[in-house]
């Protein structure tokens, strides 16, 4: 499979608003819980059809985390 864009931009997606999901990821960043870390954290999501969405750091991305999250 072709690799997917890196701004975080829809690709081949559906014509209208209404094509619409939500995702929740946990991503574990080592062995001590609520460690965290300052690495950028990107993921691609993709369908059969390749169409599909990619966000290279998630926290700039932002979107549904709230203001102050770390």
């Amino acid at each position: 499979m072709a690799a997917l864009p890196r701004r975080g931009q829809l690709v081949a997606g559906g014509d209208n608003d209404k094509n619409e999901c939500v995702y929740t990821l946990y991503v574990e960043t080592g062995w001590i819980w609520m460690a965290g870390t300052d690495a950028a954290i990107g993921v691609e999501l993709a369908a059969v059809d390749s169409s599909g969405f990619a966000v290279g750091d998630l926290e700039r991305w932002g979107r549904l985390m709230g203001a102050g999250h770390d």
